[in-house]
């Protein structure tokens, strides 16, 4: 070290200084590079897409049909006529409506003459008979509903398979079905119309992308990646020559420790130097000093954030303790009041108590007199 002047020092640190940030930054352009090669280009151009024509099947217009319309009532007015019995007669085409006002009749004779059926025994059959088929007739009439349900779903079945086969459904149903195949040709028409029109610019579009586009793209990423290969190839070239140079300067001077060649210590070192006439020695001399500074200044710091932890701490300690005094204090109370009611209540019972005994002891003395 004593060999060169102070100043010849001095060079040498900036020198290292210079090819350390050299370096540095050669590294971090290289990285960049790197990262460059996965993410910066655009991909390849999408490939045209075919578009192909929506299908629109078209279905038969069957509302215009005739339809199909046989009711419960209208099967029991025709059970009627074709089959006339008493109980056909009797609930017609309104089972419910004919069996319930039988049945409300009846029920309304009994309770009018129940009140005269002590007065004759006929009038008490009556009312008996009364409640008899009004009873009778709820019941016959559910039955009734219910049988000739039945009948009339097996009926109109029959009925409506009939209908769908007779020559005027089959006739409206074979137009509407021809209406919907003549729709259909024309909607398959216009159908491959639109999908010549799509299949040419799918044509077109694919023919640009081959002979146009892809071939621009591939030739454009090629163009990028040769260069990118070629700055990278620059950069890294760059990095060898500064490692070897800043090598080969601490190999031939041999001023500067290797503890201290890091980009801190170079740094600071070379500012002390420039700027004062220290030389190389004292300079490192005052970076230790430095770096003793900043060891204490960085141990006061952890001891400032362990003495602010252990406030912290203390301080939720202190609410916790607070915390607990205060129910341990609304407890106390509570137990106060506790106690106060109790003797309260034993005050109450002693006093019931001495009211009983008085009360007792003027009874029996009343009693005594009396005897």
């Amino acid at each position: 070290m004593s060999e060169l002047t102070r100043d010849e020092q001095e060079n040498v640190v900036r020198q290292a200084l210079e090819l350390e940030i050299s370096m540095q930054n050669g590294q971090k352009q290289l990285s960049d590079l790197e990262d460059e090669e996965w993410e910066d280009y655009d991909d390849i151009p999408q490939k045209p897409v075919r578009k192909i024509a929506k299908q629109n099947p078209v279905t038969p217009d069957y509302s215009t049909l005739p339809k199909f319309e046989y009711t419960f009532q209208t099967f029991l007015e025709d059970n009627r006529r074709e089959k006339p019995n008493i109980l056909s007669m009797i609930f017609s085409v309104h089972p419910f409506k004919r069996g319930l006002s039988i049945a409300g009749i009846c029920v309304a004779f009994s309770l009018v003459f129940s009140s005269f059926s002590f007065v004759s025994p006929v009038l008490m059959a009556l009312v008996s008979l009364g409640w008899t088929i009004g009873s009778f007739m709820i019941a016959a009439t559910v039955a009734y509903w219910a049988y000739k349900r039945s009948e009339y779903s097996k009926k109109e079945k029959m009925l409506s398979e009939s209908f769908m086969h007779s020559p005027g459904y089959l006739n409206a149903k074979a137009q509407a079905d021809e209406a919907a195949r003549l729709k259909q040709e024309e909607v398959n028409r216009e159908l491959q119309q639109q999908q010549a029109r799509y299949d040419e610019e799918y044509k077109l579009a694919k023919e640009q992308y081959d002979t146009v586009i892809l071939p621009q793209y591939e030739k454009e990423r090629s163009e990028w990646e040769e260069q990118h290969k070629q700055k990278k190839q620059a950069v890294s070239n760059r990095l060898a020559e500064d490692k070897e140079a800043q090598s080969k300067l601490y190999e031939t001077t041999k001023i500067i420790p290797a503890q201290y060649r890091s980009m801190d210590a170079l740094s600071y070192i070379h500012q002390v130097m420039s700027t004062s006439d220290y030389n190389l020695r004292e300079a490192i001399e005052m970076y230790e000093k430095e770096l003793s500074r900043r060891q204490e200044a960085e141990r006061i710091e952890q001891m400032h954030r362990a003495n602010a932890l252990a406030d912290e701490q203390n301080y939720r300690l202190m609410e916790q303790n607070r915390h607990m005094m205060e129910q341990n204090d609304l407890l106390a109370e509570q137990n106060d009041l506790e106690e106060k009611a109790q003797r309260h209540q034993e005050r109450a019972d002693f006093v019931k108590a001495v009211q009983r005994h008085n009360t007792n002891k003027y009874l029996k003395q009343s009693l005594e007199k009396k005897k």
